[in-house]
């Protein structure tokens, strides 16, 4: 499936949008009216890009259910798995020195590791401890993805809408907003439910994305262009200065006509923006940039940069560092990753990337299996 290029863009803004969250965070002392507190909503529109991405990968390839869930399990699991020692490693060397590092978190402690690495954290069923803290997403995407996205795919439109209003109602009820994550009954994870109402909102406009796209591309190219800047003037408006209410479920709406591929084309300056090397570039290394960027602060000690630095130039020095450490980790790490699982796959089936265990060999016309589908 080709790369949507516009929507790697978006990602690109959106981890980008969560890393300044922590490192302002950082340099304030974390005060509730501080530029980017309202980062928390790039994580809910990373759920609803999910949904809609994988599902046009899953339609437009021939996948059996355990080959889709060894290739998310492949995307996901060793980046995780390694930032989450690199944390651990990093808050040790701060604990031996005597600076700042999370008193529950230990190298000691191998059943929080374990639970950790097995994307247990935020579910609501154990109390788990996150590690490495934007990780807590991480599980939600990979146990969603794996193993709800494709029964989601065959459900109707109206079970997804019924799914997606009764997932945020519930959500704008216990929440009055996007903001929190936890638990609020036993075995009901406000972040769990996040993650299914994005991802079933991400499918459903997949399954009219003809539709939608038939009806902006009549749109007057100008009234399109003015429906796409308000709805990102908006979206970042939101991004750097909401609080937790319920216009955050404003948000969700606004990412719908972005995710018009076709129509959006159209609007050559903003698409080529979104689209251009820079942002693509960002977008490509986006997850490693996501995972990477608190063992690098947690590291540099934010506070002791910000008094040495001014809060703005230390802004630019550790938002430069989370970037750079971030594409280290995508190409020293990421990449090399996904090679030798595509290699041992092909080599252990003779083409299916997987492996032998996951579907039978492709059938004429199918496309090989990607571990790293675009934009996912």
């Amino acid at each position: 499936m080709p790369r949507i290029l516009h929507l790697d863009g978006v990602r690109g803004l959106l981890a980008a949008s969560v890393m300044l969250s922590h490192v302002i965070g950082g340099i304030t002392g974390w005060a509730a009216d501080r530029p980017f507190y309202g980062a928390f909503l790039a994580v809910d529109l990373f759920f609803v890009l999910s949904g809609f991405v994988l599902s046009k990968l899953l339609l437009a390839e021939k996948y059996g259910f355990r080959a889709f869930f060894w290739m998310r399990f492949w995307r996901l699991w060793p980046l995780h798995v390694a930032t989450i020692l690199l944390c651990i490693v990093v808050y040790e060397l701060n604990r031996s020195v005597g600076h700042y590092a999370p008193p529950d978190v230990m190298f000691s402690d191998i059943p929080l590791i374990l639970e950790n690495a097995a994307f247990l954290m935020t579910l609501g069923i154990v109390d788990v401890a996150v590690i490495n803290d934007p990780s807590w997403s991480i599980g939600i995407e990979f146990w969603l993805s794996a193993l709800l996205l494709p029964l989601l795919i065959r459900g109707s439109l109206a079970v997804l809408l019924a799914i997606i209003v009764a997932a945020y109602l519930f959500i704008a009820i216990h929440a009055h907003g996007l903001m929190a994550i936890g638990a609020v009954y036993p075995f009901v994870s406000l972040g769990v439910l996040k993650g299914i109402a994005g991802m079933s909102l991400g499918v459903a406009i997949c399954k009219v994305e003809e539709p939608l796209n038939s009806k902006l591309e009549n749109m007057d190219v100008q009234w399109y262009a003015a429906l796409i800047s308000v709805s990102f003037a908006f979206t970042a408006a939101a991004i750097v200065w909401q609080n937790n209410s319920l216009l955050n479920f404003a948000v969700i709406v606004a990412i719908i006509p972005v995710l018009a591929a076709r129509s959006f084309s159209r609007l050559r300056s903003i698409n080529g923006f979104l689209s251009s090397k820079p942002l693509v570039w960002l977008g490509t290394i986006s997850f490693s940039l996501y995972l990477v960027h608190t063992p690098v602060l947690v590291l540099l000690d934010v506070p002791t940069v910000a008094r040495s630095l001014g809060g703005v130039n230390a802004a630019i020095f550790l938002s430069v560092a989370c970037i750079l450490a971030g594409a280290a980790v995508h190409y020293f790490f990421e990449k090399p990753v996904a090679r030798i699982v595509k290699g041992f796959g092909r080599k252990a089936t003779g083409g299916d990337l997987i492996g032998a265990a996951t579907r039978p060999s492709p059938k004429e016309g199918e496309r090989p299996l990607d571990p790293t589908p675009s934009n996912a």
